[in-house]
């Protein structure tokens, strides 16, 4: 920005907080900041208007607008998110196999709701029972059915180690 265009930013500034912008030194301080963050005089005069519109508690002063501040918003507005270009130029991994798809996808409709569990096949805690109690003393109550196998100490196939 050139010195008119500071001159700008600072009636832009002026409005706001009443500061004097005739003064060498406020000038001064507001133009190399300007060169030294590369601003544009348009993006700068938004970041002022945001600043002033941010929130504040009304019983404490307002803060005095200095330029560090309006260099923060400049660069908090163009460090955004990436291009999409640099997005799809990561590397990602190969694919998911077909059968993975369908047991993501399958999974995924039953904790919707969008598709009913099988209440008929057996769970995997009924089927360790069953192996561990093939003659199903414990039928219904799984938990017993572990616990009374686990004091016999039998082996899944009813042999006593």
């Amino acid at each position: 920005m050139n010195r008119l265009e500071v001159l700008d930013l600072l009636v832009v500034v002026a409005v706001y907080d009443n500061r004097d912008v005739t003064a060498p030194a406020e000038v001064a301080k507001w133009t190399e900041a300007s060169k030294r963050g590369r601003w544009e005089v348009r993006s700068a005069c938004e970041a002022v208007h945001e600043f002033f519109a941010m929130p504040h508690d009304p019983r404490e002063r307002r803060r005095w607008l200095e330029p560090s501040h309006v260099a923060f918003i400049l660069k908090a507005k163009r460090s955004g998110p990436p291009p999409v270009a640099e997005l799809r130029s990561v590397a990602s991994g190969p694919p998911a196999s077909a059968e993975a798809r369908a047991r993501a996808m399958a999974s995924f409709r039953v904790a919707s709701g969008a598709q009913e569990v099988d209440t008929e096949a057996p769970s995997v805690t009924a089927q360790i029972v069953s192996k561990l109690d093939p003659i199903g003393t414990h039928q219904g109550d799984p938990v017993r059915g572990f616990a009374g196998a686990m004091r016999r100490r039998t082996t899944p196939t009813g042999d006593r180690p």
